[in-house]
């Protein structure tokens, strides 16, 4: 829960300000894409292939016509809204072991935590490429994988963090009141995660954006003609001496994505950290 010195603290932040109006910005356009976009971003105009910025096309066409700034406008609504995605089942899953294994403790929580070790103990890109291999390539395979590979680490996460909570005054009285290990979970434990994990939540939507666009980039994620950022990186590589903004700008989309994500993820811990005193942020 913000307080009001919380507050006052956030309407000084201008870096934070300036990544949260970006990220919005970036969602929205997601959202509104078929209103805000030029033209549809699979429309071929086979008299302009290459073409440099005009009026019908203020960021030019790619190799068989299609308009660029159509294309990174609905191409937030795969890498954004892929990442956002993996990241909601990510949180869901990590903080329903991370919970059970902390609060629950002995062979349940062994159980889990040799699962979490076995996951950590593999480079997640390199599991999630065995994955894909598995599923197959595709859109969908690569965010299976990646939500089957992202879990581990948060459940970690929340395992230490309950392992503490479980152990306050106000859990230790709910549970000598007759309270069960799901209702003390869901009503004293899980709110005092909220914080934490919106903080990583939103740092991990940034290495997800990365992690899609790497893997359409290999040819394994979104497949032609799906406007994703990464597969445009990777459609565009083969004209990069004579058309280099087709790599340029969905590079440059990737990179304001994920440093704005990471930058509001760090501004939110500087905030919602009692440890750290105002001298500290």
């Amino acid at each position: 829960m913000t307080t009001p010195a919380m507050r006052r603290r956030a309407a000084r932040d201008l870096p934070a300000q300036l990544a949260g109006l970006v990220v919005v910005g970036m969602a929205a356009s997601a959202l509104l894409a078929p209103w805000l976009a030029p033209s549809d971003p699979q429309k071929l105009d086979v008299g302009n292939l290459l073409a440099a910025s005009s009026w019908s096309h203020p960021l030019g066409t790619d190799q068989i016509g299609r308009d660029v700034l159509s294309r990174l406008i609905h191409g937030a609504r795969w890498s954004l809204g892929g990442a956002l995605l993996v990241t909601l089942i990510v949180m869901m899953v990590g903080i329903t072991f991370g919970a059970i294994s902390g609060f629950s403790r002995g062979a349940v929580d062994l159980a889990i935590m040799r699962l979490v070790d076995a996951l950590l103990a593999f480079p997640s890109l390199l599991l999630a490429l065995a994955v894909v291999a598995a599923v197959g390539p595709g859109l969908v395979g690569v965010l299976i994988a990646l939500a089957s590979v992202g879990w581990a680490g948060h459940a970690r996460i929340v395992r230490g963090l309950v392992l503490s909570l479980r152990e306050r005054d106000y859990v230790l009285a709910s549970r000598a009141s007759g309270g069960t290990a799901g209702d003390i979970i869901c009503r004293h434990v899980v709110p005092h995660l909220i914080a934490p994990m919106v903080v990583l939540a939103t740092l991990e939507v940034g290495q997800l954006i990365l992690a899609l666009a790497g893997l359409s980039f290999l040819g394994l994620g979104a497949q032609s003609p799906t406007p994703e950022w990464g597969l445009m990186i990777n459609e565009g590589r083969t004209f990069l001496f004579r058309a280099p903004r087709l790599m340029v700008y969905p590079g440059i989309a990737i990179t304001v994505a994920v440093l704005a994500f990471n930058l509001l993820g760090d501004r939110l811990r500087d905030l919602l950290d009692p440890r750290l005193g105002p001298g500290d942020r």
